[in-house]
């Protein structure tokens, strides 16, 4: 009888022992698992879900909601830590798909000065451009990180929705937006002013805009244009692909009549890359289109040939800048003093457009300061306000798109790189 109690005890003791080992497995497991399916991995767009109730029992937060042709777009987010299953997720919410919402970036570098100045409003000639034609209240918006409003050389350029009053809490002109005032922020669930407090979207900004620098001269390209922020990216230099389509969405129904994108990811930079969320930018970008609305997007800053990355095997393709088929879209490489190919630059001779002034551009930054900035980010807005004199002048967008390709001087230094060569205003304005 002792021996058989010992034994009995003895199984006992094995069992709880296995069970505490299982546990501790399933635990490091989940970690593991946890720490794969990274801290990005944990939003997702919902199309025309039946309900999201369902899915409050696993911690996961509705951010927002809204529409894309006809389609519902719900984007939830779930704790970092958390491993989600699109599948489960699907058959908790009735949805017809679940996308992974793709996280977006941009990038640029500030520098000290290397040629002094604004040598790039003296290499572009800006005082030789006609003066009827600066862009007089043609808006632009800016989907960036927001714009600094307030900035003594921005905020008589800044757009207003004079229909909606301000800090009231009323969605006053019914747009779906309340107090939308000077744009929106759709990086934040509580606060919707678009506030730049990153740097990024101002000095992208001051390059399409800004009333001149006292010394150095530098000074937006089109200073009669309206600037219309659309915050997308947060302070850190990310921010979802949801907020750019639904940035898009709304700076076209709001009168934006130029769209200026210096952001990007690359299929590579994720292991959780999604078409299907791909194929909704598409959609947004093409509603621009109908609308005659021009798609201005950066080529990237990673030295990268985007012809290559496009017919490889792997089709690590850049987004927006390595789209296809979209009327309105151009694609904007980095130049130099002298119209040299920048070092950082992107270029692609079939997939990227022209360059433009992108190294060591002198612009605003948030709190009436300046820096020098340099990127495609930089190039972008240039030939975005550019495209807004022409506006301005009574050109119509196709007219403009057309001629601003037409006019640029594809040099030896850009005849392997761009489709049509470096931008010439004074050949663009004639």
């Amino acid at each position: 009888m002792k021996f058989k109690k010992v034994r009995e005890v003895h199984s006992k003791r094995e069992f709880t022992l296995v069970k505490l080992l299982k546990r501790i497995f399933m635990k490091l497991l989940l970690f593991l698992l946890a720490f794969t399916f990274n801290s990005m991995a944990e939003r997702f767009i919902l199309v025309d879900s039946q309900s999201t109730e369902s899915i409050t029992a696993l911690k996961a937060t509705k951010i927002k909601t809204f529409s894309l042709n006809d389609k519902r777009l719900e984007v939830i987010e779930f704790p970092s830590t958390m491993i989600v299953l699109p599948n489960l997720i699907q058959s908790l919410t009735g949805a017809q798909e679940v996308i992974y919402d793709q996280p977006i970036f941009i990038e640029s570098k500030r520098e000290p000065s290397k040629w002094g100045g604004a040598w790039h409003v003296k290499e572009m000639r800006y005082d030789d451009l006609p003066s009827d034609n600066e862009g007089r209240e043609v808006v632009i918006a800016v989907l960036d990180t927001g714009v600094d409003y307030n900035h003594e050389a921005l905020k008589s350029r800044i757009w207003k929705n004079t229909n909606e009053i301000p800090n009231n809490g009323i969605d006053d002109d019914e747009n779906g937006y309340v107090d939308d005032t000077v744009g929106f922020d759709f990086t934040k669930l509580s606060d919707h002013d678009p506030m730049d407090t990153n740097s990024h979207g101002t000095h992208c900004a001051g390059i399409i805009a800004s009333l001149p620098h006292p010394r150095s001269g530098a000074r937006g390209i089109s200073t009669k244009a309206r600037i219309m922020p659309i915050r997308i990216i947060g302070d850190d230099g990310k921010g979802f692909l949801s907020d750019a389509i639904e940035g898009i969405q709304y700076a076209v129904d709001n009168g934006a009549e130029i769209l200026s994108n210096s952001w990007r990811f690359y299929k590579s930079w994720t292991p959780y890359y999604d078409e299907k969320g791909v194929k909704l930018l598409k959609e947004a970008i093409h509603y621009a289109n109908e609308k005659e609305i021009p798609f201005i997007a950066a080529a990237g800053n990673e030295s990268n040939d985007n012809d290559t990355l496009l017919e490889s095997s792997l089709d690590d393709k850049i987004i927006p800048a390595g789209l296809e088929g979209h009327a309105n879209l151009l694609i904007v490489a980095s130049a130099k003093k002298r119209k040299k190919v920048s070092g950082f630059t992107n270029f692609g001779e079939n997939s990227v457009f022209v360059a433009a002034p992108g190294s060591s551009i002198h612009s605003t930054t948030p709190y009436n300061t300046w820096t020098r900035m340099s990127g495609t980010s930089m190039a972008t807005p240039l030939v975005a306000g550019a495209l807004a004199r022409a506006l301005s002048m009574g050109m119509n967008v196709k007219d403009a798109f057309q001629k601003i390709l037409a006019t640029s001087n594809q040099t030896l230094d850009w005849r392997s790189k761009v489709k049509y060569g470096h931008i010439d205003l004074i050949k663009f304005f004639d």
